[in-house]
């Protein structure tokens, strides 16, 4: 989910929702590290993945787990290059 921001110092933020269903406190926690460090990357070039206006939320579902850590960054930068332009 995209949500209008009402600051005005332009730096998206952004919030991870992964819950129970999705495995143990462990495994949770590795995906949340592994977001926020593929979220940091993006954020070096953020004109280009981030609509700069926006907060952003990560919703995880449970499939999530088989994901490797490449796929799921590919598939970051390809979601938010296509949803900066939308």
């Amino acid at each position: 989910q995209k949500l209008q921001s009402n600051e005005v110092n332009k730096v998206p933020q952004f919030g991870f929702t992964v819950t129970k269903k999705i495995g143990p406190a462990i495994i949770r926690n590795k995906i949340k590290r592994s977001l926020k460090s593929i979220i940091r990357e993006l954020l070096k070039c953020k004109g280009k993945y981030f609509n700069l206006s926006f907060n952003y939320i990560l919703i995880c579902k449970k499939d999530i787990v088989k994901v490797s850590y490449n796929d799921l960054q590919n598939e970051l930068m390809d979601k938010f290059k296509s949803n900066k332009d939308s």
